[in-house]
Parts: structure tokens; C-alpha cells; sequence
């Protein structure tokens, strides 16, 4: 888990069940706020951290009046989780356990000066409320998408946030860099979770922190039936939800990592024709595939996979017995190699290949033939997935394949591609899931002067192919960068 670094702090409507607890230093109990499930909550603490967690005994508008008093306290929307609990008290302690999975992502969620907030009047689109149609909207805030352009792989070539976005708010700017037009955006966070070098965020949706909330959550509730919704859909009864900014934001990732965590069942809510990201294709389809992978693949009994249409009456959950609990390394969420290295190392996949493609996943292969071990396909690599290491003598370049989410840069990159130097398969190969391996080794040439590197000798040769008679030997196959020009 992440360690704590700052306080939430838990209200509750009067009926929800929840157990007498210590708060343990990282949360304030606000106690019971009477009238919170009717969204006109009464004694609030005059004053609220940002982080809130609101345990309320039915469903409240997304945007309603409640949201607008816990603002005026100081809470900030979108780092206010609701959480519709049970009120049998036979409850409390699951109750519990999905508070405390809240909290967890709420630690983790670190707001600084890279968040944006886009103030906004009335509610979202596709929300009415009383009060917006009485001509009284309220200021509410949504989080924007930021790039960090210090992890960001546009300069290599990645476009994938820009052709993933639903509405066309991403493009590349006069520089070079990733911008966004605010009046398009609808926090979908589509463009988060496609993020090879996860340099996009979103408040609200930060991806180690949603890793912390399911893992916390499958800790203290074993067998947990584990739904992804959006704050707008309906109930989901008997369903433990972990808040998405939208089910467009789905990804495989994500649900294999549930699975791996010792989930008991995996649910996937679509909000409807008014959804932020669009008719639910993209949820639907990441649903399906890990299901097929699953029914196909897993040794294994592991949870169902459902995906949840709008209009639809949400099933009963029905939790199958535990048979999986590995965790996985930090990433899953949207590194899906990650999760499958987890149930890979759990026993639940058999060592064949799968074939069939999955989204946040790729299969690189390196052709020792035509590589000329340049090193470039590592130095684009957003994710770490290929490597340059040292090796006796020389260099070698290592492959991960847990750690390739199938971007392409190494390919478009690769001055040798032609040649079949470099190909990235759809799929994934379970004996090469389980860590890095060396593809390629080479033998570093080092300088007749000073010792230091040449080139690899494979790349020494190519130049030797592709220069002829050119093909300066006494400086380009002898001496440095450094030395060359030097009597």
C-alpha cells in the first residue's frame, strides 16, 4: 500500500451500518450527519479535509445540494467518494471494509500544482436537478487531464491518448507537446488509462491510488464482488463499487488485477446513452475479452466477468470461492502483462501461448539476424519493457514482457525495422511473462586510445555494409566519439 500522507475523514447518514473502530491516525470520523441520504445534511463539522468519504444508505444525484455543503466546508468534488452501504448490521464489518478501501485511494490521491480543476455552474451534462431548473446552479469543480511532460513518449511518436479520446479534446501542440481544449473534455479518463508512461492524470483517477483502493478492498473482504461504476449510476446492491470517472476508462488490466487479488466476482456498470466517453464499446469490449481469455485459459476457477448495459437490473452478486490471491506489481491497473504475470506466478494460466489481442498488452521479439543492437528501441520504450544492461564484455538488451502495453514506439522507432529487426504480436506468451529476458547481447568495441565505447559490433558492421568504400576504419571502427579528429 501507499504510505499515508495526509488525513480524510468519514461521514455517515444515521442508518448505515457501520462498526464502532478506530480511526488509526490517517482518518477523522465525522460522525453522524442526519439528513446526508436525503442530500440535505444537517451538523456538519464546520470544517472538512478535501478527502471525504460519505457512507449514505441509498443512492444521491451525483451533483445534488449534499455535494455543495460538504464544498462550502472545504471538501473538494473530486476527491468526495459516495459510497451507498447496507444498513443490516450484519453488515458493518463489510461496510467497513469498503470504507477503509475509500480511504486507502484517498491517501493516495496527492493533489499538487500539476491537478487541474475546471470550475464549473450548474451540473454535468446529461444531470438535472431541482435546484438547476430552478435557475440557481451550483459552482462545482471537475478534474482536467494533465500531461506530465517530463514521463510523456509524444516526442518518440505516441499518439495514444490523442486517437483514444472520444471528443476529440486531445491534440499535439506547435511544440511538440500534448494539449488540451477544456471545452471538449469530459474526464472520461480514457486518456489516463492508455497512457504507456502513465504521464496523464486526473484527479479523482489516479492509477496507484485506484490499485490501492481494489487491493485494500480484496485484503479485508475476502471474495469480494467488485464492481467499476461511474458516481452517476444507479445502485448496485450487494456490490462492493469502486468509482470510476467512467467505464470508457476500463481496461483489462484492471479486471485481470481484481481476479489476481482474490475477487469473487467482477462487474462493469455502463451509465447509458449520456455517458462521458460514449455507447459503452469500449467497457463492453474489455469485458469480453478477459472473460473469453478466462473461459479459455484459466486453470483456475476465478471470478465472472459481467459487463451491465444501461436500463438493465443489476444481477445478484453471486462471489465464487477464492482460488487466487497474488498481488500484483504496481501498474496492473493498465499494464495488463502485469496482471497476467500475477495469475501466471498464482497458477492460474498454463504455459501455451494466447493469441488473441488485449488492450494495455503486447508480445515484442527481437531478431538477433538484423539487429544492429543500437540501443534505440530501449531509449523510446515508455514502460521499461525493453532495457539496455550491461553484460560481461558488452551491452544486452533485455525484453519484459509483462511490461509492453503494445504502443509500437520500439517498432516505429527502429532504424532496422525493415529488416525485421523488431516486431510487436498481439497476445501474450506465458514462459516469457515471468521476467525480463536477454533478447540480444553484443560485444562493446572500445577505443585504441582511451578505452572508452565505440558501438556495439553489430552496428559496426552495418555501417561497414551500408558505407562501402566510405567506411572510414581507422575512426569509426577504432575510436570513440571523443577521440576521433585526434593525431
Amino acid at each position: 500500500m501507499i504510505p499515508p500522507t495526509r488525513r480524510w475523514m468519514l461521514l455517515r447518514c444515521p442508518h448505515a451500518a457501520l462498526p464502532e473502530t478506530d480511526t488509526d491516525g490517517s482518518w477523522v470520523d465525522g460522525g453522524l450527519v442526519p439528513g446526508l441520504c436525503e442530500g440535505r445534511p444537517t451538523r456538519l463539522p464546520e470544517s472538512l479535509p478535501p478527502s471525504v468519504v460519505a457512507a449514505v444508505c441509498q443512492p444521491l444525484d451525483a451533483d445534488g445540494e449534499w455535494l455543495g455543503e460538504l464544498r462550502r466546508r472545504g471538501a473538494l468534488d473530486p476527491l468526495v467518494r459516495l459510497l451507498v452501504v447496507e444498513t443490516e448490521p450484519g453488515s458493518a464489518y463489510a461496510n467497513l471494509a469498503r470504507v477503509r478501501a475509500a480511504g486507502a485511494r484517498l491517501t493516495a490521491e496527492e493533489p499538487d500544482g500539476r491537478h487541474h480543476l475546471r470550475p464549473r455552474w450548474g451540473p454535468r451534462p446529461g444531470v438535472r436537478s431541482r435546484r438547476a431548473l430552478l435557475g440557481l446552479p451550483p459552482l462545482g469543480y471537475d478534474a482536467l487531464p494533465t500531461v506530465d511532460t517530463r514521463l510523456c513518449a509524444a516526442e518518440a511518436g505516441c499518439r495514444r491518448c490523442i486517437e483514444s479520446c472520444p471528443h476529440q479534446a486531445l491534440a499535439l501542440g506547435p511544440d511538440g507537446a500534448v494539449v488540451l481544449d477544456p471545452a471538449r473534455c469530459t474526464s472520461c479518463g480514457r486518456c489516463v488509462s492508455v497512457c504507456p508512461p502513465r504521464a496523464t492524470e486526473l484527479l479523482s483517477f489516479g492509477l496507484a491510488a485506484l490499485e490501492a483502493e481494489v487491493e485494500q478492498l480484496t485484503a479485508d473482504l475476502s471474495g469480494a464482488a467488485v464492481a467499476f461504476a461511474c458516481r452517476r449510476r444507479a445502485a448496485l446492491p450487494g456490490w462492493a463499487v469502486v468509482e470510476v470517472p467512467c467505464a470508457g476508462a476500463i481496461t483489462p488490466g484492471l479486471l485481470l488485477g481484481a481476479a489476481a487479488l482474490g475477487a469473487g466476482a467482477v462487474l462493469v456498470a455502463h451509465y447509458g446513452e449520456l455517458c462521458r466517453s460514449g455507447d459503452g464499446t469500449a467497457p463492453r469490449e474489455a469485458v469480453a475479452a478477459v472473460a473469453s481469455l478466462w473461459n479459455a485459459r484459466a486453470r483456475l476457477q476465478g471470478p465472472e466477468f459481467s459487463f451491465l448495459a444501461a436500463g438493465q437490473l443489476p444481477p445478484t452478486p453471486d462471489p465464487r470461492p477464492v482460488t487466487v490471491r497474488q498481488r500484483p506489481e504496481p501498474g496492473w491497473a493498465t499494464h495488463t502483462g502485469l496482471a497476467l504475470r500475477a495469475l501466471l506466478r498464482a497458477g492460474a494460466l498454463p504455459t501455451d501461448p494466447y493469441d488473441e489481442p488485449l488492450e494495455g498488452l503486447g508480445r515484442p521479439t527481437i531478431d538477433p539476424g538484423p539487429c544492429t543492437r543500437c540501443g534505440t528501441c530501449a531509449r523510446v520504450c515508455p514502460t521499461g519493457a525493453i532495457a539496455e544492461r550491461p553484460a560481461p564484455g558488452g551491452v544486452a538488451i533485455e525484453v519484459d514482457h509483462a511490461r509492453c502495453v503494445g504502443c509500437g514506439l520500439c517498432a516505429a522507432n527502429c532504424p532496422e525495422v525493415a529488416q525485421g529487426a523488431i516486431r510487436v504480436a498481439t497476445g501474450f506468451d506465458p514462459a516469457a511473462l515471468d521476467g525480463p529476458v536477454a533478447a540480444v547481447t553484443s560485444e562493446e568495441v572500445r577505443c585504441e586510445r582511451c578505452g572508452g565505447p565505440v558501438a556495439p559490433r553489430e552496428m559496426i558492421e552495418r555501417l561497414r555494409a551500408l558505407l562501402g568504400p566510405e567506411f572510414r576504419e581507422d575512426t569509426m571502427a577504432r575510436r570513440c566519439v571523443d577521440c576521433r579528429g585526434i593525431g
